[in-house]
């Protein structure tokens, strides 16, 4: 296809996509609209460039500025524009120029999206960050076109944890991919399903609501076709999903999907703890650092230890939050959870050979 057979509506972007880049050249000195007609190589009359010049300013891409009537107007790329205007920008030495509040905001944009993906990295499955790579490595080119090598933010934002963190579970990109379809459709499935202690899988049919990523997993929260009981089945034991696109979901009255994110409660009520904590974990537990809590109150004792009391949930992973802390914390309060905590500590020091 020849540029004479392009349809219109791709000539006029392509007009003013080089307007837009010209406009750029003039490292925010401004540029006539009769300059601009003159580097424009599309063949249109200046009458043209201009009406390009004005719907591009009535969208706030482009700003026009004058200093009276006899001075002929100037145009420069608008500070706010409602686009992304980098790809526009002609390249220029990263040390010598400064960056206008609309590519600051893209650079902001983009370092975000970029600590995000990396963050997930250990999250999600391959297959999930796989769909979003496309976004990521255009971020990583916005920042490294508006910051040098020796200034850039590339490299500069980090991700880390003193947790363990499992290994991904083994999940099919197929089975994700269509899992996410279903989803997001509102179909039914039916799925190859292996229970844990199962060899094989058995065909279940599915009502999907939502997907859970917690921690190595990747949960489907869904409902078995016929029952009423909400499960949070892990992606990893799907052998198969089959999708029935004329059979739609029904979901629940009043469902809500972060309600079963997959939590091991111990008791449906929040509890009351009170607990001796260290210095130490004081310090780290501070409000102005990482409280465990929104509403907590830390009371000094004369040893130098603190009394910690708050109302949280009382599940499995608090169990194992104050374990790993070992004699750093000392559960005071309720009772029933200093006894869990208790006992837990004497089958381990039996397991060690402490058992005396």
């Amino acid at each position: 296809m020849t540029k004479q057979d392009l349809p219109k509506s791709i000539k006029t972007l392509k007009r003013r996509f080089e307007l837009l880049r010209n406009v750029a050249t003039s490292q925010g000195k401004g540029i006539t609209s009769t300059a601009l007609y003159a580097s424009d190589t599309s063949g249109v009359d200046i009458r043209t460039i201009q009406r390009d010049l004005e719907v591009m300013a009535a969208a706030g891409v482009l700003k026009v500025r004058s200093r009276g009537k006899q001075e002929t107007p100037q145009w420069f790329l608008h500070d706010d524009s409602p686009i992304d205007l980098v790809f526009a920008e002609a390249p220029t030495p990263a040390d010598t120029r400064e960056l206008s509040p609309s590519q600051l905001k893209s650079s902001r944009v983009a370092l975000g999206i970029v600590t995000l993906y990396e963050h997930a990295q250990h999250l999600l499955h391959p297959a999930a960050l796989a769909d979003l790579t496309p976004i990521y490595q255009r971020s990583k080119n916005i920042l490294s076109k508006n910051y040098s090598l020796e200034h850039g933010w590339v490299g500069k934002v980090v991700n880390g944890t003193q947790q363990v963190q499992l290994c991904q579970a083994k999940v099919s990109s197929t089975v994700l991919h269509t899992v996410q379809s279903a989803v997001l459709e509102g179909t039914q499935i039916v799925v190859q399903y292996r229970s844990r202690r199962s060899k094989e899988s058995k065909a279940k049919t599915v009502h999907p609501f939502a997907l859970a990523y917690q921690d190595s997993s990747i949960y489907l929260i869904c409902q078995y076709d016929g029952d009423s009981i909400i499960r949070k089945l892990p992606l990893q034991r799907f052998d198969a999903v089959q999708v029935l696109e004329s059979r739609q979901v029904s979901v629940p009255e009043h469902f809500v999907a972060a309600e079963h994110v997959q939590k091991i409660r111990l008791e449906s009520d929040t509890i009351r703890l009170k607990m001796r904590v260290n210095e130490a974990l004081r310090e780290r537990l501070d409000e102005s650092e990482t409280p465990l809590a929104e509403h907590q109150v830390f009371t000094p004792l004369e040893n130098g230890d603190w009394i910690l009391e708050c109302d949280y949930e009382y599940t499995q992973g608090l169990v194992w939050w104050i374990l790993g802390h070992g004699a750093a914390i000392e559960v005071l309060e309720p009772i029933r959870l200093r006894e869990r905590i208790g006992g837990c500590v004497r089958e381990m020091a039996r397991a060690y050979g402490f058992d005396s």
